[in-house]
């Protein structure tokens, strides 16, 4: 019994050593290298990049139009860029202290200026292309540039190249006009929301 018990003994431990399951190995997803790996090939994509999600597959950038096609096209907007984007409205009066003794109109010139690198196109719904209203300090109109007037009701298109411009020469009357007093002119392009532009005139004597 003492010689059989230890080879006994062995024996169940060598059965219990196989039955064990040996350890699954550490998991490493494919593609995936280390930091050492990303600094010796810095411009190596890795391929366990995910796949797009339906968000960003679904979303495709509006395409843009060469000079060619706006050539064909003159009076297309181009969707990628706010139709109005750039253009400025510039009101010059003839003078910023015109004298209510010495004339009894006032000229005004107006100035739509596209300063983006693309044309613009400006649709109207009238004959009418431009307001033009005039206030005194305390927001009372004194006059009015539609007043009185007959336009077509037809809609019409108008082109501004890059670095060009629309220019409009028109009056304002001075004989609601005090001396001493200041009045704003505000010119608006018709149609065109938010487009507008102003000047400040003092009469003297």
């Amino acid at each position: 019994m003492q010689v059989r018990f230890p080879v006994f003994a062995l024996l169940l431990l060598g059965l219990a050593a196989c039955s064990t399951e040996p350890k699954a190995p550490k998991y490493h997803p494919p593609g995936e290298h280390g930091l050492g790996w990303r600094i010796l090939h810095p411009f190596a994509r890795s391929t366990a990049a995910p796949a797009p999600t339906a968000a960003a597959t679904a979303f495709q950038p509006a395409p843009q139009h060469g000079f060619g096609w706006r050539i064909l096209h003159p009076f297309a907007k181009n969707e990628t860029t706010p139709r109005k984007s750039g253009l400025q409205v510039t009101v010059e009066p003839d003078s910023a202290a015109p004298s209510l003794q010495a004339i009894s109109q006032l000229g005004i010139r107006i100035l739509v200026t596209n300063y983006t690198s693309t044309m613009v196109s400006l649709t109207f719904p009238t004959s009418q292309r431009i307001e033009i209203t005039g206030r005194s300090v305390d927001g009372k109109i004194f006059y009015s540039y539609s007043t009185n007037r007959t336009f077509a009701q037809e809609v019409s298109v108008l082109t501004i190249n890059p670095g060009e411009r629309l220019e409009y020469n028109e009056t304002v009357p001075t004989r609601s006009m005090t001396a001493g007093s200041t009045y704003l002119l505000t010119a608006s392009v018709k149609g065109q929301s938010g487009l507008e532009g102003t000047a400040s005139i003092t009469p003297v004597p």
